[in-house]
């Protein structure tokens, strides 16, 4: 299934990755790696994964990132997977909910 990420969840991975990179070398690699084997289960069976605690929305589902405390959020349309945020799993909670209810940018 073909994977889209909104712009801010692109940002969220990015970040993540640069900050991890800069605690110690290899690191922001590593999390790119466990991000990417998430997003392959996410994009093989994204109806699998359990529903966002956050969001009243049942389309909205997340799946934990192995070995970080992070989440992919996302939710199925028709055919392709929007993924609304790679969130932190001790920050603001369902910060990203409100990227559910707007058209994809």
């Amino acid at each position: 299934m073909k994977l889209e990420f909104d712009r801010e969840a692109e940002s969220e991975l990015l970040a993540a990755a640069d900050w991890y990179e800069a605690q110690r070398a290899g690191l922001g690699r590593r999390f790119g790696a466990a991000v990417e084997r998430a997003l392959l289960s996410v994009a093989e069976r994204p109806d699998a994964h359990p529903r966002a605690e956050q969001s009243s929305r049942a389309a909205v589902r997340r799946l934990l990132v192995a070995e970080f405390p992070y989440a992919i959020v996302f939710m199925r349309i028709e055919d392709r997977v929007r993924i609304l945020a790679v969130a932190h799993l001790h920050r603001e909670p369902g910060y990203w909910s409100h990227r559910a209810r707007r058209p994809k940018r």
